[in-house]
């Protein structure tokens, strides 16, 4: 039995939160905690790790810019390179022709 044997389990934030309480409130040790709940102590410690308000959400990789913001700052990049090829171009033909 491999690795691609194995399913995943997704635990939902419930379970994470209710993990993370005993060893939080220095009630247990987390590797203890982790024994108890059949998880690896090191999915708690990622857990402990991850701060609470970035818990269950998607990492973008521009949050603060949308899906049209993003393509109007894309434009402005390409038309701001641009203009240094029109020149490298003009320069290139100017000491040709010389």
């Amino acid at each position: 039995m491999g690795k691609k044997d194995k399913k995943r389990r997704v635990c939902p934030k419930e379970f994470k939160v209710g993990a993370m309480a005993p060893a939080e409130k220095r009630e247990k040790p987390i590797r203890q905690a982790a024994t108890d709940l059949g998880v690896g102590d090191k999915l708690l410690y990622r857990w402990r790790s991850k701060p609470k308000s970035r818990q269950g959400r998607v990492r973008r990789p521009f949050p603060d810019m949308d899906g049209p913001g993003l393509r109007k700052e894309v434009n402005a990049l390409m038309t701001a390179n641009e203009i240094p090829k029109m020149n490298r171009e003009f320069y290139a033909e100017e000491a040709g022709a010389k």
